[in-house]
């Protein structure tokens, strides 16, 4: 194996797209032009690694998990589906959701996606190794300054600029939120963003204008 195989992370965060062993090497702190290839793939016309037992087996199940099960492909390749493209910051969110344990730099890359891959949650923004995520706890592994600053932003804004009514039983101001977003190439689902709402109102302080 190379020594000092750590990826370039100021590369990497500028970098939308990834071939699915790619993303695997990302996960697992690896460079991918330093992962190791047997010298006999060319014979069997698809990757073959000559890594650990842990990067195999992310192969497999990023491969399982395309389509149906919570990776979207950008690029399908039938032949080969470890050279299958998907966004990186969405593998990364679903990476975080299926519990795989991740250097920062890589949990970080989550911030990007536009939603958690669907599972009913805020967008994984961790910037520790791994996500303890449940639904009501979303996002807690943000830095605690840092996730009550943005709550305070979140709630702030749609106090102010939408009017947002905490208390009534089913506001419109989260599909407002997400059209709006939407209108500018930013994609949210609407229950994305009323349950980041709803965990502001929660954990900031806050008063209606009419106190």
């Amino acid at each position: 194996m190379q020594q000092n195989r750590k990826p370039n992370w100021n590369k990497w965060r500028h970098v939308p797209n990834a071939k699915i062993w790619e993303a695997v090497a990302l996960s697992l702190d690896i460079e991918p032009s330093k992962v190791e290839h047997s010298s006999t793939s060319w014979m069997a016309e698809q990757h073959m690694f000559e890594e650990s037992e842990e990067f195999d087996d992310r192969i497999f199940v990023a491969g399982r998990n395309l389509g149906g099960g919570g990776l979207t492909p950008k690029v399908l390749s039938m032949d080969d589906r470890s050279d299958s493209i998907v966004s990186l910051s969405e593998f990364a969110a679903w990476s975080l959701s299926i519990n795989w344990n991740v250097p920062p730099k890589f949990a970080e890359l989550a911030a990007g996606a536009p939603t958690a891959t669907d599972l009913g949650r805020p967008p994984a923004l961790s910037t520790k190794s791994h996500a303890q995520q449940k639904p009501e706890a979303a996002g807690k592994d943000l830095r605690t300054k840092e996730r009550g600053t943005l709550l305070k932003l979140i709630l702030g804004m749609a106090l102010a600029g939408y009017g947002y009514d905490p208390e009534a039983p089913r506001s419109a101001t989260p599909k407002e939120i997400a059209d709006d977003l939407l209108k500018h190439g930013i994609s949210l689902t609407d229950d994305t963003v009323r349950q980041w709402l709803k965990t502001a109102v929660e954990e900031v302080e806050w008063h209606s204008s009419g106190n």
